[in-house]
């Protein structure tokens, strides 16, 4: 065998030394794929349902989605999923929400949190005006790939906590309620 010894296991042991060599490559596939930044992939944490949270947690917490992914990493918030959705948004706004997600040709084209279609976020700062005890705007503002933007929240106080009645952008140009509730066209 040109100088070269081979290991050979005792005849009980040879499938059991396959197996141990298996299992140990398929481990270590697993472990490197689980930490692969490329591939890494996180659930975005909900606002919590607590009734006296503030109004601009709910807002934090929708954009901790945004601070948290890096170019090398996604994480998933799928905001018309109404189980995400009953976390931040008021029934009726969610009903609105979830129906445009199931059109065809959607009303929504562009992530509302962010009023563009991609994002770069890497801070956000929030300044909280209460119209009653019941009612609240929040102003998220932020540099989204280094454009200045500006995105209203009304805020209304449910039995679940505060939530999301209604989203603003800036320049009038609208609503998040009054583009899903346009009439068909």
């Amino acid at each position: 065998m040109n100088g070269v010894e081979r290991f050979r296991a005792p005849p009980g042991l040879a499938g059991a030394v396959r197996l141990v060599a298996l299992l140990t490559v398929l481990v270590a596939g697993a472990i490197s794929l689980a930490f692969s930044p490329a591939l890494a992939q996180t659930q975005a944490k909900p606002a919590t349902g607590n009734p006296a949270q503030a109004p601009e947690a709910v807002v934090r917490a929708l954009y901790q989605h945004y601070l948290d992914t890096k170019t090398d990493s996604i994480v998933a918030f799928d905001y018309t999923d109404p189980e995400v959705a009953k976390a931040y948004f008021d029934p009726s706004l969610i009903k609105l929400i979830v129906a445009d997600a199931k059109r065809d040709t959607t009303r929504l084209d562009f992530d509302p949190f962010v009023d563009a279609q991609e994002f770069e976020i890497r801070s956000v700062s929030y300044e909280t005006k209460m119209s009653s005890q019941r009612e609240a705007m929040v102003t998220a503002s932020f540099d989204n790939f280094d454009q200045a933007t500006v995105v209203t929240y009304k805020l209304g106080r449910t039995s679940s906590g505060w939530r999301i009645t209604d989203v603003l952008w800036a320049g009038g140009r609208g609503t998040l309620r009054k583009l899903l509730s346009s009439p068909t066209s």
